[in-house]
């Protein structure tokens, strides 16, 4: 159909985003890398579906059941890109306070941790804990991406309070990936 098919299935995979994190979103199917530093909760790429419910039920203002679903439908769906091929080399560090939490419960933190355990495992992915007694951490300013595309441009995205930011600069992008190099080698080991 000349390329309208495309569009609409392009148009319609993009919908169940927020608009805010369409641009991200779409970088993770084509990354080549991606570099992640989470200081408040697992990265949603990692995310079991029992805490992302856990999470988007503490939403204020509420979401509705219908939103959560959607949501947690295309954040599962996001979590291709561990099987995907060629596969991107995957980065996550992570605050120990972020494993610490139990939003949703004891039941769902356990089940979170076993999820991180195994995806962990896959050659492609490292997955470090940034401890709480540190007594340096160079992604105090919060928790960001770095995205590499084929290309070698580096994008950088942040999140807080519902407001996202996706910068292309070539600085600030180098300078995100520097600092998370810092970041993972204040961190413990993979291993």
């Amino acid at each position: 159909a000349d390329g309208l098919l495309r569009l609409w299935k392009d148009e319609v995979e993009r919908a169940q985003y927020p608009a805010r994190f369409q641009g991200m979103a779409r970088l993770e199917k084509e990354c080549i890398e991606l570099l992640a530093y989470d200081a408040l909760i697992v990265n949603g790429l990692l995310q079991t579906e029992g805490y992302m419910r856990a999470l988007l039920g503490m939403r204020r203002p509420p979401l509705t059941e219908e939103t959560i679903d959607q949501r947690v439908t295309a954040r599962l769906l996001r979590q291709s890109i561990f099987d995907r091929v060629p596969t991107p080399l995957l980065g996550f560090v992570m605050t120990e306070g972020v494993l610490r939490q139990r939003y949703g419960g004891k039941a769902v933190q356990r089940a979170q941790l076993e999820h991180l355990l195994l995806i962990g495992r896959r050659r492609h992915v490292e997955i470090q804990v940034m401890p709480l007694s540190s007594v340096e951490n160079a992604g105090v300013n919060g928790p960001f991406s770095v995205a590499t595309r084929k290309d070698g441009r580096k994008f950088v995205y942040s999140e807080a309070q519902g407001i996202s930011r996706l910068e292309s600069d070539p600085e600030m992008a180098a300078l995100a990936a520097a600092r998370y190099g810092i970041i993972r080698s204040q961190a413990l080991s993979p291993r």
